[in-house]
């Protein structure tokens, strides 16, 4: 929930910073910041706004990232002809521009809002659905995959930093995952926030986060329940600086969901029963807490702490240092 503060508060802040300045582009990039992170019920009209403001010939970039936006938001909101109105001005924008994975994800989008379009006259990667690439063999699809991106000149818009480091490479189904990092730049012309995007057949946009003060970020998202145990997250965060992009992958491994081990332990007289989540074993599970229980002292490569049961829903709990989303949690049963 602070997160979540704080990014409404910086939407906020970088939107009086661009009134005051006047600058249209910077408005229209702020408003769409403020949507994405505020009410979705109000995110298509902000959106919209924000599109409005670059019509004509200026910032043809910013507009076409921010309609792509506008039509995805319309259509979650089951306004799928006002949607598809949105996305096939987003289609005919990217394809003006020459800029083939915009319109790729604008004729994905369009299919996923019930569209029927124009199959492009290009082949490879480029001219499939998303139904049709995820139908591709593996092994066929990152050969596709590699061919495509070796034809488009990507140092003409961006480039690879180092890789960034997962607060936890091993997150449990069900449980969030963190991306933090830091090294982002806070100079002029770059944009104060990083763009996130999940890589399958082509990135997907999952969200973007507020750079702090120290170049820093923290995105964190929640893992669906039902991901496959043992999958594997790949995802890119992208800062743009004078239009130049540098994007840092990073990979999350989905461990399986949180469960309860059997039986109960004994410590301190009183008997508790544990929960694991994310590669900590129950018998690991076991020879960490019980002796912090009887203790109070933190067994070597492990953070734990007494915990308020009404809030937190059990009484202690061990982190396993490096990698916080593996823990154990104890809760009192009884006295014995």
């Amino acid at each position: 929930m602070r997160r979540t503060d704080e990014a409404h508060a910086l939407a906020e802040t970088d939107l009086r910073l661009a009134r005051a300045a006047g600058a249209q582009a910077a408005i229209a990039r702020a408003l769409a910041a403020q949507a994405v992170v505020g009410d979705p019920t109000v995110r298509p009209c902000r959106l919209a706004a924000a599109a409005g403001l670059l019509a004509g010939e200026h910032a043809k970039d910013d507009r076409l990232a921010i309609l792509l936006e506008h039509g995805d938001a319309l259509r979650r909101a089951g306004q799928r002809a006002e949607a598809r109105a949105v996305l096939r001005n987003a289609l005919e924008l990217a394809e003006e521009a020459g800029a083939e994975l915009l319109a790729t994800r604008a004729r994905d989008a369009l299919i996923a809002a019930r569209d029927r379009i124009d199959r492009p006259a290009s082949r490879g990667v480029a001219a499939l659905t998303v139904s049709e690439r995820l139908a591709l063999p593996v092994r066929a699809a990152a050969v596709l995959a590699a061919a495509l991106a070796a034809a488009v000149p990507a140092a003409a818009s961006a480039h690879e930093g180092p890789a960034m480091a997962p607060d936890s490479k091993l997150v449990s189904a069900g449980d969030r995952y963190a991306l933090v990092d830091d090294g982002w730049s806070l100079g002029d012309g770059c944009e104060p926030r990083v763009h996130i995007s999940r890589v399958l057949a082509h990135g997907v946009a999952v969200g973007t986060a507020p750079i702090d003060a120290d170049g820093w970020l923290t995105f964190s998202r929640k893992i669906p329940r039902t991901t496959a145990r043992g999958s594997r997250l790949r995802f890119e965060a992208t800062q743009y600086c004078d239009g130049i992009g540098e994007t840092r992958p990073a990979t999350v491994r989905v461990g399986r969901p949180e469960h309860g081990c059997p039986g109960f332990i004994t410590a301190d007289e009183t008997a508790y029963v544990l929960r694991v989540t994310a590669g900590m074993s129950c018998t690991r599970g076991v020879r960490a807490v019980g002796p912090f229980i009887d203790t109070d002292i933190e067994p070597l490569g492990l953070m734990c702490a007494w915990a308020d049961p009404s809030i937190a829903g059990h009484d202690a709990a061990c982190l396993r240092a490096g990698n916080p989303a593996s823990r154990v949690t104890a809760r009192r049963i009884r006295e014995v």
